[in-house]
C-alpha cells in the first residue's frame, strides 16, 4: 500500500512482458510505471513520503544478479541506488525515508548493508550491519527502526542406500553421498551404465532461494567429480539421455524464461526444447530411443495439469493426459507406462495415451515416483503422517499391477526425489529437513 492509502504497488506478470503497475484504490484504474521485459523484482516499496519506489532487478543481459533502483512516481526516469556486480536484493526503506537496507553477496558471506537516499539518489558508500546472514526473506520495519527478516535454515543432501534385489529393502542405513559441502546437494541422477552419478550442488550460499546452480557429475568408479555451471535456476526433475550425452532438464534462465532444456554433459551447452508461455514445465522424461521426451506442464490457461509427449525431430506435440495437478511421474523402463502422484494418490496411463488406473491411495501425500529397472515395481517417496509437523517420509514399493504396497523400512527427512541405480541394488535420494527462523535488528539505526 501507499502511506496514503490510495494506491497499491503491485506487479503484473504477462508472456509478453512484465510490469510494475500502480493500482488506485479508489476507482481501480491501472497506471504502469516499469516495463520490465520477463525479469521480476525481488521486492518493491514506497518511500515513507510516497515519492518514489525502490525495487531490485536484473541487471540484464546474461546477469543474474540484481541491482537496486529508485523511481519517481511524479515523472522521470528510474536512478540506480545500488550497482555491483555482487547479488543485490532490497529490503526495505527506513521509517525516517532518509535509508535504503539490503542484503547483498558481495562479501565472502552475504550480508546486510544500509545505504543513505536522497532526493531519491545515493548519498555515499553502503555500510556493513551484519555478517553472516544466510538466505534472508524480508519482512520489514517497525515503526521505532527495528528490522524483522525471515532466514532459510532448511537443508538438502544425497543420500545413498543399497538394497536387497530379492525384497528390494534397504540392506542396511543410508549413507550421505560424501560431499565438502553439505546443506544444497539434490537431484541425483544415475547415468544409464550406472558409472556416474549427476547432481544439482550449490558451492556459496546465496542471499535468496532459488540460486543459479551448477551441475555435479562424479565418477562412481574414482570419486572424482566435475562442475558444469549452468544458466539456469534448476527445477527438480533432471534426466540422463539414454545415449549418455546429455541431460534433460527445467528450469529459468537469464531472462527468467521457463523452459526445458537440453544440457550436454561434457560442454555444458544448453540447447533449448520447448517453452510453453504461461505455462510451468515441472518434469520431463525421455522416451527409451531418446527421440522423445514426455513432460508435465500446468499454468493459468489450464486446469491441473497436461502430460506433452514432444517428437524431438519435427517438433510435433501430443497431450497425453489431463487431470488434476501432479508434481512427479515417470516412464516404465520399456517406455509403455506413465507412473505419476497426484492428490488422487499413484496412477499409471498408457504412454501414448488411455484410460488412467488408480494403484495407490493413501491418505498421506506422494511425494516421488520411480520405477525399478525390471519394470516389476514402482517406488514412491510417502509422507509418513498427515501431521504439518511430521515432515518424515517413508519409502514404500507398489507391484506395477497395483496390488498391495510394501514399507521398505527406509525413513528420512522429507524426500522430494529419488532414483534408483540401473542395477536395482541402489537407490539415491534428496533428503532435508525444511524450516525458517524469524530474527530481529535493533539499534543499527542512528
Amino acid at each position: 500500500w501507499s502511506p496514503d492509502g490510495a494506491a497499491i504497488l503491485a506487479f503484473l506478470e504477462h508472456k509478453d512482458g512484465n510490469s510494475l503497475i500502480l493500482v488506485s484504490a479508489v476507482d481501480g484504474s491501472v497506471r504502469n510505471l516499469r516495463a520490465v521485459g520477463h525479469r521480476f523484482p525481488g521486492r518493491a516499496s514506497f518511500s515513507p513520503d510516497g515519492r518514489y519506489i525502490a525495487y531490485d532487478l536484473q541487471a540484464g543481459g546474461d546477469a543474474f544478479q540484481r541491482d537496486i533502483f529508485a523511481l519517481p512516481l511524479d515523472g522521470g526516469g528510474e536512478t540506480p541506488l545500488v550497482q555491483h556486480p555482487a547479488d543485490d536484493l532490497f529490503l526495505g526503506w527506513t521509517p525516517d525515508g532518509k535509508r535504503i537496507l539490503f542484503a547483498s553477496d558481495r562479501t565472502v558471506q552475504p550480508g546486510v548493508w544500509k545505504l543513505e537516499v536522497a532526493g531519491g539518489r545515493p548519498v555515499g558508500a553502503p555500510e556493513l550491519v551484519r555478517r553472516d546472514i544466510g538466505r534472508i526473506y524480508a519482512i520489514g520495519f517497525t515503526r521505532a527502526g527495528a528490522y524483522y527478516y525471515g532466514v532459510d535454515t532448511g537443508t538438502d543432501d544425497i543420500y545413498i542406500a543399497t538394497l536387497d534385489p530379492a525384497t528390494g529393502r534397504p540392506l542396511g542405513p543410508a549413507k550421505p553421498l560424501g560431499r565438502r559441502f553439505v546443506g544444497a546437494n539434490a537431484f541425483p541422477e544415475w547415468s544409464p551404465d550406472g558409472r556416474h552419478l549427476a547432481y544439482k550442488l550449490e558451492e556459496t550460499p546465496g542471499i535468496e532461494a532459488p540460486r543459479f546452480a551448477s551441475l555435479g557429475i562424479r565418477s562412481l568408479e574414482t570419486g572424482a567429480e566435475r562442475q558444469l555451471s549452468l544458466r539456469l535456476y534448476l527445477l527438480p526433475g533432471m534426466r540422463w539421455s539414454p545415449d549418455g550425452g546429455s541431460m534433460l532438464m527445467t528450469g529459468w534462465d537469464h531472462e527468467n524464461l521457463q523452459g526445458l532444456y537440453r544440457v550436454d554433459v561434457e560442454t555444458g551447452e544448453m540447447t533449448l526444447v520447448v517453452r510453453v508461455p504461461d505455462m510451468h514445465i515441472r518434469q520431463a522424461v525421455w522416451s527409451p530411443d531418446g527421440k522423445s521426451v514426455y513432460y508435465n506442464e500446468n499454468g493459468r490457461p489450464i486446469k491441473g495439469t497436461h502430460f506433452v509427449r514432444r517428437e524431438l525431430a519435427g517438433g510435433r506435440e501430443t497431450v497425453v493426459y489431463r487431470g488434476p495437478f501432479s508434481w512427479s511421474m515417470a516412464l516404465s523402463p520399456d517406455g509403455r507406462k506413465l507412473a505419476f502422484c497426484s492428490d488422487e494418490g499413484l496412477s499409471a496411463i498408457p504412454a501414448g495415451g488411455g484410460e488412467q488406473r488408480s494403484l495407490w491411495k493413501p491418505k498421506e501425500s506422494i511425494m516421488d515416483v520411480a520405477w525399478t529397472p525390471d519394470g516389476r515395481y514402482i517406488l514412491v517417496g510417502k509422507r509418513r503422517s498427515s501431521s504439518d509437523q511430521d515432515t518424515a517420509t517413508e519409502l514404500w514399493r507398489i507391484p506395477a499391477e497395483g496390488n498391495e504396497a510394501q514399507n521398505m523400512s527406509l525413513t528420512m527427512g522429507v524426500i522430494p526425489h529419488m532414483r534408483i541405480h540401473p542395477d536395482g541394488r541402489r537407490i539415491a535420494f534428496t533428503a532435508g529437513q525444511s524450516s525458517a527462523e524469524v530474527w530481529v535488528m535493533e539499534n543499527f539505526l542512528p
